[in-house]
């Protein structure tokens, strides 16, 4: 979804660019000369085609001053919200920042995206954000600081455990599990660990990783976070059929330099974008890693129906509490009706080694 303040550039148009330029016209970009590009971790594929493509659209003549791994000066609080902070104050142009940290700047229905158990899929991801519940949220970037460029899908979180894996409520009890919204204690995913009966803790930026270390006894992962943090057979154990909720993100800019932006500079932009969102709505190839794991001795645990039924009627107050607040509702009721329309569980299979299996009593 791109801001309705972004002119749209036609795949013709963007031709016509690449046509001038190897005409041998020198582009000249006269609204700006460059561009500080934050990410919060390393940078992924699709935020490494804005790069490239940004920079092929305008010769050279956007530079572009890419960070890394952006940390907030000081002691800012939550990275992501940090981030975001900083986009609207012009320290970093453009950025990609998770949608929950949006927060921080004002928007409201963002809790929404992160309701237990409800957006499951990556398809079901791409629904959301180019639909109703994704323009709802975006639109009131107009009233802000920062631009938005485009919503994307993002990481799937399901829950991961030393010891076991977290098949039945019981199992949540008297854990700390950590989660990823920083600092941020009264999201919807520090509410859903406390539903559930786990002691949520900030800042899951090395889920696996802190798990493995006993920092704590539990967090929320992406599969693909397993081997690279640090999992063995050992643990910890993933439960493949809870699909907790996305890490769904956006681009954003600026909004003092987004109308700063010369016209041919909007198009560059806009390219940029567009290759960027191609590949973030791609679906993810979870096989690779799940394959990995498994060849690594990792195990995955299943929740049997009665225990995925007992944590839905736990998680219920959750989606009341959604469905009666004032700002929240309507985003939310627009994020059912997307999932709805596209239809699929999040829960993935492994083989039959691969799965765990309770010790005999």
């Amino acid at each position: 979804m791109i801001s309705s303040r972004l002119p749209a550039v036609s795949a013709a148009a963007v031709a016509a660019l690449l046509l001038t330029s190897c005409a041998g016209e020198q582009q000249q970009a006269v609204g700006i000369d460059s561009l500080t590009v934050a990410t919060l971790g390393a940078v992924t594929p699709a935020q490494q085609a804005f790069i490239d493509r940004l920079r092929e659209l305008s010769e050279g003549s956007v530079s572009v001053d890419l960070q890394e791994n952006w940390q907030p000066s000081g002691d800012a609080g939550s990275p992501e919200e940090a981030l975001t902070e900083a986009v609207a104050a012009g320290d970093v142009d453009v950025a990609w920042v998770t949608m929950r940290s949006l927060i921080a700047i004002g928007i409201t229905g963002v809790d929404a995206l992160e309701a237990p158990l409800l957006i499951q899929t990556h398809a079901q991801q791409r629904e959301v954000a180019t639909g109703v519940a994704g323009e709802m949220i975006m639109r009131q970037l107009r009233d802000t600081d920062i631009a938005g460029l485009a919503m994307l899908p993002g990481p799937q979180q399901f829950p991961v455990a030393s010891g076991a894996p977290l098949l039945d409520i019981a199992d949540w009890a008297g854990k700390t599990v950590e989660y990823a919204p920083g600092s941020n204690k009264d999201s919807i995913a520090a509410l859903t660990i406390q539903a559930l009966g786990g002691t949520p803790s900030a800042d899951g930026s090395t889920p696996v990783a802190d798990v493995v270390a006993g920092t704590v006894q539990a967090a929320t992962a992406n599969p693909a976070d397993l081997v690279a943090g640090g999992a063995t057979k050992d643990g910890p154990f993933i439960t493949g059929n809870l699909p907790l909720w996305p890490q769904m993100s956006a681009i954003v800019i600026n909004r003092s330099v987004y109308e700063r932006l010369s016209t041919r500079q909007n198009g560059f932009l806009e390219g940029a974008v567009e290759r960027a969102r191609d590949l973030a709505m791609t679906p993810p190839d979870l096989a690779t890693p799940l394959n990995e794991a498994c060849a690594a001795g990792l195990l995955f645990g299943t929740a049997t129906t009665d225990q995925v039924t007992a944590i839905q009627a736990a998680i219920q107050p959750i989606y009341d509490k959604l469905a009666k607040d004032k700002e929240e509702g309507k985003i939310f009721e627009a994020i059912q009706e997307a999932v709805t329309r596209t239809v699929g569980v999040g829960a993935f299979s492994v083989g039959k080694s691969c799965r765990w299996v309770p010790p005999a009593a």
